[in-house]
């Protein structure tokens, strides 16, 4: 039987968490684009303020792709899809 390695879910990467692993009141970074319109997903946060720590982190990463049009909004919520295509 595998294990899972032990993680702080304030800074583990989305990649690093199972969606049974997230929790309803859970804090994410939405980001919405206007170029390629998309939303996504990015956490999840045990605190408000550590999503708004990562936010700056996660725009500077899709604007470096070339996404343009871009807004955040730090929210609970309990995404089911983390990247929707719009």
């Amino acid at each position: 039987m595998k294990t899972k390695p032990a993680r702080s879910r304030a800074m583990a990467p989305i990649s690093t968490l199972y969606p049974s692993e997230w929790r309803f009141g859970d804090w994410w970074v939405e980001i919405t684009t206007q170029k390629p319109a998309c939303l996504y997903y990015f956490g999840p946060f045990s605190l408000s303020q550590e999503a708004e720590q990562m936010g700056p982190q996660y725009v500077e990463d899709l604007a470096q792709e070339g996404a343009n049009g871009i807004m955040v909004v730090i929210k609970q919520c309990y995404p089911s899809t983390l990247t929707v295509p719009l």
